[in-house]
């Protein structure tokens, strides 16, 4: 079998009625979805409200998730900021993430910028121009990101 299986779902992310992140909802149900069949979980991915969560409600979830579970969870970790999403799949690794969901940043101009090879100051900022070929804007993009790291 693959490691991380052939049912792996994304998890929704619980709230409360005040809109706080309800972390108890989301132990009882990554413990609910293992016990019926799941061989996985993928949180904090657009499914689970990763967009609107802060870091630290982001963190609390993987570790919330993490320690309830003996199935694989992969976390989304992914920004549109390269160097925070680095940041957080450290941290979802150190947590103890099977694996991390992340989509190279490839829409937003800053994203892009940040994406780029760190070459000295006037190459990181490219003037302060980005150009986007738009036939080859993910493809270009992907490129970049594939050459960036610490």
């Amino acid at each position: 079998m693959a490691r991380f299986g052939r049912v792996i779902t994304a998890m929704v992310t619980p709230f409360d009625g005040e809109g706080r992140l309800d972390l108890g909802g989301a132990r009882r149900l990554a413990k609910w979805l293992q016990d019926n069949g799941n061989d996985g979980l993928v949180i904090a991915g657009t499914t689970g409200e990763a967009p609107v969560l802060t870091d630290d409600e982001r963190l609390s979830l993987f570790a919330a998730v993490i320690e309830a579970v003996t199935i694989p969870v992969i976390a989304g970790t992914g920004t549109n900021d390269t160097l925070h999403s680095i940041h957080m799949t450290k941290e979802a690794t150190r947590l103890g993430a099977a694996g991390v969901l992340v989509v190279a940043p490839y829409y937003t101009a800053g994203g892009y910028r940040r994406a780029r090879p760190r070459r000295g100051r006037q190459h990181r900022l490219a003037r302060g121009r980005v150009r986007h070929p738009s036939a080859h804007r993910t493809q270009d993009q992907h490129v970049h990101v594939a050459h960036a790291g610490p």
